[in-house]
């Protein structure tokens, strides 16, 4: 297990690492990733990061990651989205740093063949809508459920 600043600055050496053994290279909290995930660096207060911290306090919290990542194997559905016969609604931060944009506009369109899917996009709003943005998150989800109830 590799503990790092960033998940990112390990890459170049974690196939080389794992040829000695299983490596999970995870971010901390407060450093790089982390800061990543938001849009407006201004919000990471000391009260952010120690709430993703706090976790990290739990016993054994190690273990438990490292059991996850052995076995996250999950098939692949993409062929069955399609079939999905329910309303989904994707929400995005438009300046999403962790993941792109185009990973959430496949999905709706692999959604959108039999059900109503809708994507959302949030401007000035990184990989946590919900964090960065919430009250435009819950006003999205509340406008999504009256539209689709």
């Amino acid at each position: 297990m590799v503990f790092g600043a960033s998940v990112f600055s390990w890459r170049e050496i974690v196939g080389w690492l794992s040829s000695y053994g299983r490596v999970v290279a995870f971010d901390r909290p407060g450093f790089r990733l982390s800061e990543r995930a938001w849009y407006n660096k201004s919000k990471i207060t000391s009260y952010v990061v120690e709430g993703y911290r706090y976790p990290l306090k739990a016993r054994d919290w190690d273990k438990g990651l490292y059991w996850l990542m052995e076995y996250r194997g999950f098939p692949d559905i993409s062929n069955r989205l399609g079939s999905l016969r329910i309303s989904v609604l994707v929400v995005h931060g438009l300046n999403d740093e962790i993941v792109h944009l185009s990973s959430s506009i496949e999905l709706v369109e692999l959604l959108d063949t039999a059900s109503y899917s809708r994507l959302i996009v949030i401007n000035e709003c990184g990989h946590l809508p919900h964090e960065e943005k919430p009250a435009e998150f819950i006003q999205t989800i509340q406008e999504f459920i009256a539209k689709n109830l």
